[in-house]
């Protein structure tokens, strides 16, 4: 059905307060047939062997809308919310429990819920428009880098500027309660799309009585395009991450990520990456303590690399490799065998501007004392929420058809 036929739909049913604006359905259907595995732990025991599995990565379903209120002023919304296409339960149980599974039967974040992706209400012109709701922030690389969101399966360099991206992952990928400022053409020509944000955690809207409530995210996105090229750097501070400075798992958290896109030929377009996390316990003691998941201050960085060149017509190869290096912890120096690297190599054939079939070859190799996975989005077949083992290396062969819509 196209998507003018169910706007008119939504429009007759909801009656006259749809008469002046525009509400679209939009969305993306991605899955198919994977081979996974995360093998070679430092404890054999730990070992997931290889599996064969039907994926869904990403697959979401929106409304979005807008009304001109004159004067160049509009008002405008969007409500998009993820499924999985591979498996029948979505959502929670009466109880609220999750039962939105991923690949490994843990809930998948990004879906269950109405707007579970985001969601937000707006206001503006063409010179900046002001947003308030649950928000992507330290997220999207648009055209930068478009390689491992839009045609293969969570490999390259997406896997080190994810919220899952090893001892310190990067502070958030959305954001609830979030109000967000967004630079427009007629204002920053070609810095349209930056934007600066302020978000309150959970923790701090629902702190008890007798409590002073904590725990913040404020950062900016600063995006440029002109020709060939395309660069973004997000800067990103959580504090106060448990929303009480008292606890020992209460951290302040930062991410620094700087891409880079250049289209060299016009079959051929280079990507550069880097990212670097930092965490700091608000308590002394767990801060200087010895390494672990939940112990110890400190920083990792990386950077990483990739190409996308086309073999002429629909048919188009690309490949990424990028780096972690070991953990720099605050008063104990680096880390060894705390590092990882990856590298994905893909082919993808178009069969229109909004559908494509690829296959990709994707591997993370870990050193004996991290385990970075495939995790986004509920792409790991791990069934804890303590992942893969420690040292574990992740492949997957995968063959997948995306559609937007």
């Amino acid at each position: 059905m196209k998507k003018s036929l169910i706007a008119l739909a939504i429009g007759a049913t909801a009656g006259s307060a749809f008469a002046q604006a525009s509400v679209e359905l939009y969305g993306r259907a991605h899955a198919g047939l994977d081979r996974w595995s995360a093998e070679g732990s430092a404890t054999p025991a730990n070992d997931l062997k290889a599996r064969t599995r039907v994926f869904d990565s990403g697959s979401r379903v929106g409304l979005r809308g807008n009304e001109n209120l004159g004067g160049g002023v509009q008002a405008s919304f969007v409500i998009e919310t993820g499924f999985n296409l591979d498996v029948t339960s979505q959502g929670q149980t009466a109880a609220g429990a999750q039962t939105s599974p991923g690949q490994g039967g843990l809930f998948n974040t990004g879906t269950g819920n109405f707007g579970s992706r985001e969601a937000h209400v707006a206001l503006g012109n063409n010179s900046a428009q002001i947003r308030f709701g649950r928000q992507n922030v330290y997220w999207g690389n648009g055209s930068v880098e478009d390689v491992s969101a839009n045609h293969m399966v969570f490999g390259g360099i997406s896997i080190y500027t994810a919220a899952s991206s090893g001892y310190v992952t990067a502070p958030a990928a959305r954001l609830e309660n979030t109000t967000k400022l967004v630079l427009q053409k007629g204002l920053a020509g070609n810095f349209a799309g930056s934007e600066l944000y302020y978000g309150i955690l959970q923790a701090n809207e629902i702190a008890a009585a007798n409590t002073n409530p904590a725990g913040t995210a404020m950062g900016f996105t600063l995006r440029y395009a002109s020709g060939p090229l395309g660069a973004q750097v997000d800067y990103i501070k959580v504090t106060d991450s448990a929303g009480n400075p008292a606890l020992t798992t209460n951290r302040d958290n930062t991410g620094l990520k700087i891409l880079g896109g250049y289209q060299v030929l016009p079959t051929t377009k280079l990507q550069a990456a880097y990212y670097e996390m930092k965490r700091e316990y608000t308590d002394a003691t767990t801060n200087v303590a010895a390494l672990g998941t939940a112990a110890g201050g400190g920083k990792q960085s990386g950077f990483g690399l990739g190409v996308i060149h086309s073999l002429g017509g629909p048919l188009s190869v690309y490949a990424q490799w990028a780096k972690l290096g070991d953990f720099q912890h605050v008063s104990r120096g680096a880390q060894a065998d705390t590092n990882s690297d990856t590298w994905a190599l893909g082919l993808r054939y178009n069969f229109s501007n909004r559908t494509h079939v690829y296959t990709s070859y994707s591997v993370i190799n870990n050193a004996a004392k991290n385990n970075v996975s495939m995790s986004g989005g509920g792409m790991s077949s791990a069934p804890t929420t303590a992942g893969t083992g420690m040292g574990s290396d992740n492949k997957v062969m995968s063959l997948g058809l995306f559609h937007n819509f």
